[in-house]
């Protein structure tokens, strides 16, 4: 079993947001040659992680 070992905890963690009101009404449409992007943290800028190197680092 791959979470043999794993101590899960016994209280729900539930969302930090409603995802009923974060989602559009209407679907956004995108062109066949828009790039396609899935994630929060799909964009690459250094301001995005800006120290996230050295956090690791001295983890």
């Amino acid at each position: 079993m791959e979470l043999a070992g794993i101590e899960l905890a016994d209280d729900f963690w539930y969302e930090t947001i409603e995802i009923a009101e974060w989602t559009p009404k209407h679907r956004r449409l995108r062109r066949e040659d828009d790039p396609l992007r899935i994630g929060r943290h799909s964009r690459d800028h250094i301001t995005k992680f800006p120290n996230m190197a050295k956090r690791l680092r001295a983890a």
